[in-house]
């Protein structure tokens, strides 16, 4: 099964950096995408990327909006779960 974890983040670089690797040993083969908040100053963008995340920046505002565009391009992508 093709396997896609979403995060919605905002302001969580310091997290972003241990929750990233966990989530991975947890869903092995999963991806992990972090999609964060437009209100973020860029360091969760760039500590997520450094992580190994996929990442979506600059998003809507808010957790719901967050989880929606997350939900949609995974399953514009094909993921079987999400």
């Amino acid at each position: 099964m093709h396997t896609l974890v979403v995060m919605p983040a905002l302001f969580e670089a310091e997290n972003v950096k241990d929750v990233v690797p966990r989530a991975k040993r947890a869903a092995p083969g999963a991806d992990v995408m972090v999609v964060v908040d437009r209100r973020d100053d860029g360091s969760t963008c760039d500590a997520a990327k450094e992580a190994g995340a996929r990442v979506a920046c600059g998003m809507a505002q808010r957790l719901g909006a967050l989880l929606r565009y997350g939900i949609a391009r995974g399953l514009e992508e094909g993921y079987d779960v999400i």
